[in-house]
């Protein structure tokens, strides 16, 4: 079995960040935060589910597996 291991979700929001080439000021007025609380979560994480649905459905248009790097939708795996 090969899984890939998901990256952190702070991992996970500033690499989206980053290919909509958006400031964390931007997104954070985009999700509805404070650009502090926005760099909290990218460099320390501790994000809450409500506010990550909200990064991934409204701002970067993915999945919270895809906002944390796991492959959606999920590759099934063979019993075994």
């Amino acid at each position: 079995m090969n899984l890939t291991k998901p990256e952190s979700i702070a991992a996970g929001l500033r690499s989206h960040r980053a290919k909509k080439d958006v400031t964390q000021r931007e997104a954070a007025e985009e999700i509805g935060t404070s650009p502090s609380t926005m760099s909290a979560w990218e460099n320390q994480g501790g994000i809450g589910l409500a506010d990550a649905w909200a990064a991934a459905d409204y701002y970067y248009g993915c999945s919270l597996d895809e906002l944390a790097g796991r492959p959606w939708p999920p590759v099934p795996h063979a019993a075994g």
